[in-house]
Parts: C-alpha cells; structure tokens; sequence
C-alpha cells in the first residue's frame, strides 16, 4: 500500500486515539483529579513506549540539547494536559475539548514567528475556521444576548491556557524529533513529563495515589496511557515520509497532527 495512504489512514487512527484519550481523562478528572489521572495515564504510556522500543530497535542520536529540549517539551505538555483536564474537572467535556482545537493555532503561530514556516491560502482558512469553532464553542451565548456582555462557559480558560502550552510542545516536539527521531523523543518528552510530575507533587505534596479507587478506574487509566501508544506509530510514518517527500509534509502533518476538520481537510 502507498506510504502516503498509510500515513493518512494512521493518522486517522491516531485522532480517534486523541478522542477516546481526551474523553477518558475528561471522565476520571472529574473523579479522581486532573493531576492523578495525568500521572498514571503518562506513567502507563511510558511503559508502551518501551515495549515499542523493543519492537522498532533504538533510532536518533543523543545530545545535551536534545535532553535539554526534551526537558522543556515535557513541561510544556504537562502544563498543556493540566490545564486541560482541570478544565473538563470543571466544565463540560464536549465545549472544552472543542476549544482545545486553538492549540492547531497556537502551533501555527508559533511556528510562523520563530521556525519562519508559512501557511498555504487554504491553511489560513483552516486556522479561520478552527479558531470560530472555537468561539462558538466557548461562548455562553445566551448570557451574552440575554445581559449584553461576554461571558466564557466553565473550563474554557484552562482549555485555552492548555492550548497555548500545546502549541509550544509542538514545535518543540518537532525540532528533537528531526534530529533524534520519533521513537527516542516519545521515550524523553514521557520520562520527562513522569519525573516533572513526580517533582511538583513533592515540591507542593500532591497526592498521586490511587488507593482505595475501583479497580475499573484503575485499569482505564493504564489502557488510557497505553492506548496512546498507537499515535506513535504513525508519527513514525509521517516521519519517514516527510524525509523522503519533503513537499508532502506540510500535508502529512496536518492530517496525522490536528484532530480538528477545518485544520485537517483544508490542509
């Protein structure tokens, strides 16, 4: 099967991955924290992380600067995933995961200030779009004809403070994994996100166990981080395609990377 179908299809596979991760964790926020749900789900992921390694071998080099990047990928990811899922703790898990989409922005923007990327005319309008969804989505209309003034629905400014830490993941996230590759910047960016959150719940004594929880919640929270494992896959995909056809990138990325319609299909 052609590489660029494959990659398509994958990436397809991996928004799915992206829905049922972000709804789960939009499920056990709102009963055993943000931050615990967080943890265990990274945790987990890590472990998959590893049994890919065993499937794929070891890729990429290490660098200082690569660790260094990593270190800051991790905590930017972190803070992204925090902020999101304290803000489906708090408000509805359809609104708030519908403004998340501004991350595809974010990253947009960021990308065409510092790596000098430019945006084709139909990825503008994909950008548009995204960006009134979510506007759409965020605001409490009827407060706002009914009183005259704006108002956002409950855990829109978490979803939107999560947004921006996500668009500087990825263009981080983007500058390891062309020099290190996808399988070693997956395993950095999740060890750094376990030992930064291992670091705050000592630093400010957050509780990350999960004594006394059922054991169903448990166990989703494991196949939560696990599940995410299958989105590594077709980054790597999207990887090697985008090193033998550089001028389909732009294109792979979109599809495999934004989970959004207007981002995805405009692309």
């Amino acid at each position: 099967m052609n590489i660029v179908l494959i990659s398509i299809l994958l990436g397809i596979g991996g928004m799915v991955g992206w829905g049922v991760y972000d709804f789960l964790g939009g499920v056990f926020s709102k009963q055993v924290g943000p931050f615990k749900s967080f943890f265990w789900s990274q945790l987990a992921s890590l472990m998959s992380v590893l049994l890919l390694a065993l499937v794929f071998g070891r890729e990429g080099y290490l660098s200082g600067w690569i660790v260094f990047l990593s270190s800051l990928a991790a905590m930017a990811y972190s803070a992204g995933y925090l902020f999101f899922f304290r803000g489906m703790e708090k408000g509805n898990v359809s609104i708030v995961a519908a403004t998340m989409n501004l991350w595809a922005v974010f990253t947009m923007i960021f990308a065409f200030v510092f790596l000098g990327q430019r945006l084709t005319f139909t990825q503008t309008i994909g950008a548009m779009l995204i960006l009134t969804g979510a506007t759409l989505a965020a605001l409490d209309w009827h407060h706002l004809f009914q009183r005259q003034d704006r108002k956002l629905l409950l855990g829109v400014k978490e979803s939107i403070l999560g947004a921006f830490f996500f668009g500087v993941f990825w263009n981080i996230s983007e500058l390891i994994s062309e020099r290190a590759g996808w399988l070693l910047t997956t395993f950095l960016v999740k060890l750094g996100i376990v030992a930064f959150l291992s670091l705050l719940s000592m630093i400010f004594c957050y509780e990350i166990g999960l004594q006394g929880g059922p054991a169903r919640t448990k166990l989703a929270i494991a196949w939560m981080g696990g599940y995410r494992s299958e989105r590594y896959g077709s980054h790597k995909l999207r990887v090697d395609h985008r090193r033998c056809y550089p001028d389909h990138a732009h294109r792979l990325g979109a599809v495999g990377g934004d989970h959004s319609p207007g981002g995805g299909f405009l692309a």
